[in-house]
């Protein structure tokens, strides 16, 4: 999967936490966000040097577009952990105040996985 497909099919998908996401899609859109967020933020730092009043909007916009930008963010790490064969549910424990709160995410603990064999081909 290419970037442009990873980061198109993340935003086709952008409040579908079903079905699986690949390793490449969920990493090559994590990067678009990333790069998107460091681009948009050295823009608004410069242009809040030359103009300080639009400077600070741009700042704003940029947090609203990172609060909106966390939908297909949780979205396609839920895919991803359903292609590991874990419960998307898994997307929220960081979030939620877990067993204190009376919450429990069945299958939420990763089950432990015997070591796969190395590739010996290439050595």
């Amino acid at each position: 999967m290419s970037f442009g497909e990873a980061v198109s099919t993340c935003l086709r998908k952008f409040a579908d936490p079903n079905g699986r996401a690949s390793r490449a899609e969920f990493w090559y859109f994590y990067l678009a966000l990333l790069l998107g967020n460091v681009g948009a933020f050295l823009l608004a730092t410069l242009v809040s040097i030359v103009v300080p009043p639009v400077g600070g909007g741009l700042f704003l916009l940029i947090l609203v577009a990172n609060v909106v930008s966390l939908i297909p963010l949780l979205c396609v790490q839920a895919r991803r952990f359903h292609d590991q064969d874990l419960s998307g549910a898994l997307v929220l424990q960081p979030v939620l105040p877990g067993d204190s709160a009376g919450l429990h995410v069945p299958g939420g603990h990763a089950r432990p996985q015997p070591p796969r064999p190395r590739s010996t081909m290439g050595r």
